[in-house]
């Protein structure tokens, strides 16, 4: 079994959701094996955080505290490293190229399964900078048109509070 590297720590509460999943996944696959999984909690200052995620501003000041994390994974022998949190794919490119492992997107993995679903209509719950910086509608171009539907209401400035958009095939 393979030896998985979660960068997460951002919305700790996606990573321990992501990390029960896996678990209980590979039970259903194999209950006498577990996988070996090590979780690199990056340890970032909340305005840092709060500045990205509710304001899509500060962004390189992200990559260095996500770079010295997936550094420190590839040296901790995984095989592959994945991001639970949406948001952090904004960084993927710089992520990618700072190891010499795989380093899986949630974009690319979401897209192979809609494909193969042939699903038409998709709604996107997240944050601003994952909107922002077009972490999906950039890698979306099966999709004709998107709809942001936060775009009606209040601005967002709350860090717990998720932007909406929808993608629609035509």
């Amino acid at each position: 079994m393979k030896s998985v590297g979660i960068i997460g720590g951002l919305g700790p509460e996606t990573t321990s959701e992501f990390y029960l999943k896996v678990i209980f996944q590979c039970q259903k696959q194999n209950a006498t094996q577990r996988p070996s999984i090590v979780i690199a909690s990056v340890p970032l200052l909340f305005e840092i955080e709060r500045d990205l995620i509710a304001f899509n501003k500060g962004k390189e000041r992200y990559i260095p505290f996500l770079v010295n994390e997936a550094q420190r994974l590839e040296k901790s022998n995984v095989d592959f490293i994945v991001m639970p949190c949406k948001s952090l794919h904004v960084f993927i490119d710089e992520i990618r190229n700072a190891v010499n492992i795989p380093v899986l997107s949630i974009v690319e993995e979401t897209i192979k399964y809609l494909k193969k679903k042939d699903i038409k209509n998709v709604g996107l719950i997240s944050t601003s900078a994952t909107i922002a910086n077009n972490v999906f509608s950039a890698r979306l171009n099966m999709w004709h048109s998107m709809l942001d539907a936060t775009r009606e209401g209040r601005p967002f400035t709350d860090i717990n509070q998720p932007k909406v958009c929808f993608w629609s095939k035509m």
